[in-house]
């Protein structure tokens, strides 16, 4: 089976969640899988769809310091996107992936992990939907079904900035705060850290982008023309992902 793939490179926030649910259309109109590779510019925080904003993110200081805030239509937790990470959506026709949650989840990340075995990086799938390595997080995933398709996607630390992330992400207390940072410190990191030489993000998509294709047995990579889009994930970006009546409605 052929496949389609395209690199956005670094857009916004509203912009990646726009282009996600109409390729989302375009895989179950023509059931032909996609896979996406890109990041996240200006810098962002994201929330699971079942999340309420001003619990989960300071919006006042996010809008002084220029960071969108954005809900994904998957759950999952707060998360703070910058230009040191690495993202990808895979969209499949759902027959292609296990019907366990689980099981789809491992069949995904199998390729984030193989590919860094290519790097002499060991690492291993954490359920639900994690990726470890040397039992610190470098991967968080979250998947949907919508459309007869399972959309999953993820991001991959390059490098982190816990306390970036923390200025903006909501705790109550700030003894817990420190607490909290301090074991976040801890228990996440970026591969960087654990290579020689430091991975750029088009080295890694080269990668991932080559275990994506031997390891779900497509044929061949067929590039997708963003192009033919554009309209549409314009109108959706605006009337969607930008708008309080979406971000907000939790």
């Amino acid at each position: 089976m052929k496949a389609k793939f395209l690199n956005t490179g670094f857009n916004s926030a509203s912009f990646n969640f726009a282009c996600d649910e109409v390729l989302l259309d375009y895989v179950s109109k023509t059931g032909i899988p996609v896979l996406r590779f890109y990041g996240f510019n200006p810098s962002s925080c994201t929330i699971g769809y079942f999340q309420g904003m001003e619990l989960e993110i300071d919006t006042q200081k996010a809008n002084q310091t220029g960071v969108e805030c954005v809900r994904r239509i998957t759950g999952g937790g707060a998360v703070m996107h910058d230009q040191n990470q690495f993202t990808y959506t895979l969209i499949l026709p759902q027959k292609l992936l296990s019907q366990n949650i689980l099981e789809s989840y491992e069949q995904v990340c199998y390729s984030i992990i193989s590919g860094l075995k290519t790097l002499d990086l060991q690492a291993e799938f954490a359920p639900l939907n994690d990726i470890i390595l040397n039992n610190q997080k470098i991967s968080g995933n979250a998947q949907t079904r919508k459309k007869g398709c399972v959309l999953q996607h993820g991001t991959l630390l390059l490098d982190v900035d816990v306390d970036l992330m923390f200025s903006l992400l909501k705790v109550p207390d700030e003894k817990i705060k420190y607490k909290l940072i301090q074991s976040v410190k801890k228990r996440v990191t970026g591969i960087n850290q654990h290579l020689k030489n430091p991975i750029s993000f088009d080295e890694i998509s080269r990668i991932l982008k080559e275990e994506f294709l031997k390891n779900f047995n497509f044929s061949e990579f067929e590039d997708l023309d963003i192009s033919e889009f554009n309209s549409t994930i314009e109108k959706l970006q605006s009337e969607k992902y930008s708008c309080d009546e979406w971000n907000l409605k939790y």
